[in-house]
């Protein structure tokens, strides 16, 4: 009879200090927000309701007894409805699916495996060949069939290539207007051909230029190899990559093994939580200038490309193109900085990037044309060209560090005049 008279406060106790315990190693289990170093806001929920729970348990007998009655009846139906989010995964939307656990997502890829883009072959991502994307601007974006967004036909149809880009999402494309199509124009007769894949940084670039030369569609050397560096964004992928590794959104790995556990104790629904309440801020589409003393690493890498490319081509001739971002290139007048901030790049940070971004360029330059000095490979900064023309005209998309058509044109021009100097 005692037993039966305390078995709901027992009961609430037991299922509060649970809640305690899987807040405090939520990290560790895989239910946090990843970080050792960091209880963030799903911990904190758990700890606090555990703790509570605990009180009123052990206070006030009445209420926990009818806490104890709806967890019977909850706690089965959310373990029910927990094992059809987890098993049924393969079947739900994409939008539903990045909100489970990565159990949960590995069941999702192997069930769409065969509709993954990317493909993955020697460290570095590309695109399936001939591979189709229509953009929710419906844009379609063609790539070709050595996977990459060239025009498809092009690398086959002709027996050398001339010059060869390697960067990431600056030089992916070659849309109507895009710096890739641009230069196909403004360099005629020479041929143009972009090894660029978006989010890749340094590391990689080296890599899809031995892929290149390993194919079937490598004649001879190119005459010139343009590293087209985004300070922006290259810097921070270089710092973070792990030879072997590819960008985390890009799902070109081997096609991983299916997960070992068969069922789901609450995983999945503590997945939703966490990513319905711990909100991570919206990806930045404004990349801060870096400081210069995070450098260090960015040129290691370049070096490393650099000598890839004269081991197997060693007439090619390099040119580094450094592109600066866009508070960089608004950033000399400050005033005009913040008017461009105001209309084109929404939400916070711009213009604190006005500030300093401009003296950050300058320093970041000087460094690069040392390295490149140090290393023969000759040096191209458009920011001089690029500033003049944004006195007048917006040179960036909307709330993106990418160039507008007038951007493109402008450095696709600088990048033509040097190319021509280079090989005449």
């Amino acid at each position: 009879m005692i037993l039966k008279k305390y078995l709901p406060t027992i009961f609430v106790v037991m299922v509060g200090l649970s809640l305690v315990f899987l807040s405090l190693f939520a990290d560790t289990l895989g239910i946090g927000q990843g970080s050792k170093d960091n209880f963030g806001t799903v911990q904190w929920i758990m700890l606090s309701a555990g703790i509570c729970m605990v009180i009123i348990a052990l206070f006030n007998r009445n209420f926990s007894s009818m806490i104890a009655i709806n967890l019977l009846v909850l706690l089965p139906m959310a373990l029910l409805i927990d094992n059809l989010l987890f098993l049924g995964s393969p079947w739900l939307p994409n939008e539903l699916v990045r909100k489970l656990s990565a159990d949960a997502k590995i069941k999702h890829t192997i069930a769409h495996w065969e509709e993954t883009p990317f493909r993955n072959e020697g460290g570095v991502a590309f695109y399936k060949p001939n591979y189709i994307c229509r953009s929710l601007k419906n844009k379609e974006y063609v790539y070709d069939e050595f996977g990459y967004g060239n025009p498809p036909g092009y690398i086959s149809h002709h027996d050398n290539i001339d010059v060869i880009l390697l960067g990431a999402s600056f030089i992916e494309q070659s849309l109507p207007g895009s710096i890739t199509s641009n230069l196909r124009q403004f360099l005629c007769p020479l041929t143009v051909y972009s090894l660029g894949i978006g989010g890749q940084g340094i590391p990689h670039w080296g890599l899809h230029f031995k892929r290149y030369v390993n194919s079937n569609y490598f004649k001879s050397g190119p005459k010139v190899v343009v590293l087209n560096l985004y300070s922006g964004h290259a810097i921070d992928v270089t710092l973070s990559y792990k030879p072997g590794t590819l960008p985390y959104y890009h799902d070109a790995r081997i096609k991983p093994a299916p997960p070992e556990r068969k069922f789901s104790l609450f995983g999945e629904l503590m997945a939703i939580l966490r990513n319905e309440l711990f909100l991570e801020p919206p990806p930045s589409n404004l990349q801060e200038e870096p400081a210069a003393d995070r450098l260090s690493q960015t040129l290691t890498a370049l070096s490393e490309v650099v000598s890839m490319i004269r081991g197997a081509t060693p007439e090619t001739v390099i040119l580094l193109s450094y592109i600066t971002t866009p508070s960089a290139i608004y950033g000399p007048n400050v005033e005009h900085c913040l008017k461009i901030a105001g209309e084109n790049f929404p939400g916070p940070g711009f213009d604190e990037h006005c500030q300093f971004s401009a003296s950050r360029q300058s320093a970041n330059s000087e460094i690069l044309q040392g390295w490149a000095a140090r290393f023969n490979v000759h040096y191209l900064d458009s920011t001089p060209v690029l500033r003049q023309h944004a006195q007048n005209i917006t040179l960036h998309n909307f709330n993106d560090p990418h160039f507008n058509s007038e951007g493109n044109c402008i450095y696709s021009q600088e990048i033509a005049r040097k190319v021509f100097e280079l090989i005449e």
